[in-house]
């Protein structure tokens, strides 16, 4: 655990104490989105970029839970990426 791993966990605690536990969200939805451009980024394969956000999704759901979020909506795939290369859909 690094120094920046330190200073994340007082700003994600500092962040959570601003919110009153009854105006935080109790559902929360999202559109995961981009992994095949940071992946084509730092040059690699689309499937590169889908394992690392696949194993974003662990982490997010964890800040889910300490932020006592109920119910989280994750939107994977639009129906217009199933008209991607086979090979690309395969990974």
């Amino acid at each position: 655990m690094g120094l920046s791993d330190v200073l994340y966990g007082v700003y994600e605690r500092r962040l959570v104490k601003q919110i009153p536990p009854e105006r935080r969200p109790k559902h929360v939805g999202v559109i995961l989105d981009g992994n095949r451009r940071w992946a084509t980024s730092h040059g690699s394969a689309s499937d590169v970029g889908h394992r690392a956000g696949a194993a974003k999704i662990v982490e997010f759901l964890g800040w889910c839970e300490d932020a006592d979020v109920q119910v989280v909506t994750l939107w994977l795939l639009s129906t217009d990426n199933l008209t991607r290369p086979e090979v690309e859909l395969q990974a």
